[in-house]
């Protein structure tokens, strides 16, 4: 009787939710999927079924493959260089053993769970050709052939959009690598030290192979992250620069724009089955022999 209860209790407490997700997260994207065989306006009931066309259409979009560009620069300029600060500083922060190790975790947290608008306002601050703070001191430090109208050139748009997605994501990913390193068994760093193994064989030897699990899942993280960073581009950038263009502005505005629906969730598809597929190549790529201790 008791696990009848105990059944009947997880089952009324699991139902609602998984309602809800199917409802609010599954459906969409199954209406996401049916809309994209259309051509639609998005305002009124009138819908044409075309099939395949939207999808040929992206096979033929110079400024379909002109945002996809785009967005893989990002997925590999902030996915390597994130990885390599949030694993510099985790292992400077856990090896040196600074006593202000919590402080230094909370501050580098904190752009992670700052809204994604408020970053984006703040680096347009930061990019302001006239009072921004990164102009301003490369002119303090006789550096003024190096200032740029950052987000109105073609050549620093893409990397002042990029710069951001660093940041906000740094925190979150050294806090994983921290947690991952404090996991490591302090005997094996002190065998290895009487093995005469420096700090650097340490790091090659112990830490980076006992952190590669997590590394994996954190790749397939920052794929949906670089993807999907369309709120960021709009806010910084706007619609139209094709300089940044994205896969996530490009849709908005066959959409909602030039209210071509359709095309817009067949980009919307695609996006879905972009990061699916990097995700399982990426898991794939780096899948290797689970190393335990």
């Amino acid at each position: 009787m008791r696990k009848i209860r105990r059944a009947s209790f997880i089952f009324l407490m699991t139902v609602p939710v998984f309602i809800g997700y199917c409802y609010f997260g599954i459906l969409p994207y199954i209406k996401g999927f049916y809309f994209s065989f259309f051509k639609w306006s998005g305002y009124t009931q009138v819908m044409r079924f075309v099939g395949l066309e939207n999808f040929k259409r992206l096979a033929g979009d110079k400024n379909f493959f002109n945002a996809l560009h785009n967005n893989l620069i990002i997925f590999l300029i902030s996915t390597v260089v994130t990885f390599i600060l949030a694993l510099f500083f985790a292992v400077v922060i856990t090896r040196s053993r600074f006593k202000e190790t919590l402080v230094y975790r909370v501050t580098y947290f904190f752009p992670y769970v700052m809204p994604t608008v408020a970053i984006a306002i703040l680096w347009r601050f930061i990019f302001n050709p006239s009072v921004g703070i990164l102009n301003g001191l490369l002119e303090v430090l006789n550096l003024e052939s190096l200032t740029h109208a950052w987000l109105g050139e073609k050549t620093t748009v893409l990397g002042a959009v990029t710069a951001p997605i660093i940041w906000g994501s740094l925190g979150f990913f050294m806090v994983l690598f921290i947690a991952g390193i404090q996991n490591i068994p302090a005997a094996l760093y002190e065998a290895a030290q009487i093995d005469g193994a420096g700090e650097f064989q340490q790091f090659t030897r112990i830490t980076f192979p006992l952190l590669w699990e997590i590394m994996r899942t954190m790749i397939v993280f920052f794929i949906s992250g670089s993807i999907g960073c369309f709120a960021l581009v709009r806010v910084m950038a706007g619609l139209t620069n094709p300089a940044v263009e994205v896969l996530g502005t490009y849709m908005y505005k066959h959409a909602f724009q030039y209210t071509d629906f359709g095309y817009g969730t067949a980009v919307g598809v695609f996006i879905f089955a972009l990061t699916l597929v990097l995700a399982l190549v990426m898991r794939r790529l780096t899948k290797k022999e689970l190393i335990e201790f």
